[in-house]
C-alpha cells in the first residue's frame, strides 16, 4: 500500500476507537479550523481510485498533523503499521523502499533507526540535530559505531591497495629474476652461475623486504 492508503486506514481506525462517524470527525476538524469536510473524509478514507489506479488525492502533511490533533493520537500512529496479531501489511515508502516491520517503520520515524541500506552516519546525525531524543546516549552510541564502521572499511580499502602493490612489486621481482636466469641459461651460463644469480636476486628481495634502519 502507498503512504496516504496507509494514513487512511489509520484515520479510519483511530476514528472508530473514538466512538465517532465520519460526520462527527469532520465536525470536530470544523471546530478545530481543520478544513477536512465529509467529502474530503470520505475521499481519504476510501481511497477513491482514479481511472489509472491511483488515489484520486494524496493525505498531506498538513491533514496527517491536524487528523493526528483533532483524534488526539500522535502522528507516528496515523504512520504506523497495525500490529494485530495476524495482520501483514506493507507500506511503500518509495517505489523501491517497502517495510513491512512495523517496529522497524515506527523506529525510522522517530529518529530511532535508519532503513536497510540506509547512511547510518547521515541519519544519526540529523536525528541528533532536529530533536531531543528520547535515549540521545544511544544514537549517540549508534553513531559512534557507524563512523567506527566507515573507518574500518577505510582502513580494510587501504590495506588491501597495499597488499596489491606489495604482491604486484613481489611478482614483478620474480618476474626478473626469471628472465635474468633464463637468458643465463640461453648464453650456456654453468649450474654454478645460476645459483649465484639466484643467491643474488634472494638477497636483494630480503634486502627489498627489511630495508636497512638509518
Amino acid at each position: 500500500m502507498s503512504v496516504s492508503d496507509l494514513v487512511a486506514s489509520r484515520i479510519r481506525d483511530a476514528r472508530k476507537r473514538r466512538g465517532w462517524s465520519a460526520d462527527q470527525l469532520a465536525e470536530q476538524c470544523a471546530r478545530a479550523g481543520l478544513p477536512v469536510t465529509r467529502s474530503v473524509l470520505a475521499n481519504i478514507e476510501s481511497g477513491r481510485k482514479s481511472a489509472d489506479g491511483t488515489r484520486r488525492r494524496d493525505v498531506t502533511v498538513d491533514e496527517l498533523l491536524g487528523l493526528a490533533a483533532v483524534l488526539n493520537v500522535p502522528p507516528t500512529y496515523l504512520l504506523g503499521l497495525s500490529r494485530e496479531t495476524g495482520a501483514s501489511q506493507a507500506v511503500a515508502v518509495t517505489s523501491t523502499t517497502v517495510i513491512t516491520d512495523p517496529d522497524l517503520l515506527t523506529q525510522w520515524i522517530r529518529g530511532d533507526q535508519p532503513l536497510p541500506n540506509g547512511d547510518a552516519r547521515t541519519y544519526f546525525s540529523t536525528a541528533l540535530e532536529s530533536r531531543a531524543v528520547a535515549d540521545p546516549s544511544r544514537v549517540i552510541d549508534e553513531l559512534r559505531r557507524a563512523v567506527l564502521q566507515d573507518r574500518a572499511k577505510e582502513l580494510a580499502d587501504q590495506f588491501h591497495a597495499s597488499a596489491q602493490a606489495v604482491a604486484e612489486q613481489a611478482h614483478a621481482q620474480v618476474s626478473a629474476v626469471i628472465a635474468e636466469v633464463g637468458g643465463a641459461l640461453a648464453t650456456g651460463a654453468s649450474v654454478e652461475d645460476v645459483l649465484g644469480l639466484l643467491r643474488k636476486a634472494s638477497e636483494e628481495l630480503k634486502h627489498n623486504d627489511h630495508p636497512a634502519e638509518s
